[in-house]
């Protein structure tokens, strides 16, 4: 059975009132490149093991949530962005036991907050589906209805949609939110982990960026 992914608000309340570790360095770095054609690629890095859990704690586990790096680019009218995750994503895990949410915050042209969200999540039975989250028009693209293709191999996550789905903008701003979730827990044993760090669902100029 699919459920509909809930990215739970308690862990972002958490992550909004952490303050980073005194050793903790710059854990984003974002390298932007644009080509003569007018398509463009970004690609954004984040420290390993800076998982933060929903009461406020940070951990390093599970690699399969911990977001190393990423990158997007534009071509042939496609907007494509792969995660790569610190460790191998569970082949077929059951939301009945954990619930896994991969999710890419898309902010189009001039927006402050995300126009799309770009879901990767599983089921009961293990399977995965993915979603395009129109928070312009309010409506979720789910599963059957999802405008593009993605995959989920190893340690890294895949979307690519065509820009006509995202209403074919001139700039395209993204930031990653990875979860796992305890369906059976009261939120405090939940992990997070977001890049850039501490985002907030704040689009800026942090965000990988094209063009």
């Amino acid at each position: 059975m699919r459920r509909v992914p809930v990215v739970l608000a308690l862990v972002i309340a958490a992550a909004c009132s952490r303050s980073p570790a005194a050793s903790a360095v710059p854990t984003a770095v974002v390298e932007q490149t644009e080509t003569a054609s007018a398509v463009g690629s970004a690609t954004i890095n984040d420290t390993k093991g800076d998982l933060t859990r929903g009461d406020g704690k940070r951990v390093q586990k599970p690699a399969y949530i911990d977001v190393v790096g990423a990158s997007a680019h534009v071509a042939d009218g496609r907007y494509t962005v792969t995660v790569t995750l610190a460790g191998n994503i569970p082949p077929r895990p059951s939301s009945l036991l954990e619930e896994l949410n991969y999710v890419v915050l898309l902010g189009t042209n001039d927006d402050t907050d995300p126009s799309y969200w770009l879901t990767i999540y599983n089921g009961e039975p293990g399977d995965y589906y993915a979603g395009l989250d129109d928070k312009t028009a309010g409506y979720i693209y789910d599963d059957e209805e999802f405008p593009g293709t993605f995959t989920v191999k190893n340690n890294r996550v895949m979307w690519s949609v065509p820009l006509e789905a995202l209403g074919s903008p001139d700039r395209i701003r993204a930031a990653l939110l990875t979860q796992s979730v305890d369906p059976q827990g009261g939120g405090e044993t939940d992990v997070e982990d977001q890049a850039p760090d501490d985002h907030n669902y704040a689009v800026s100029e942090r965000w990988m960026t094209i063009p």
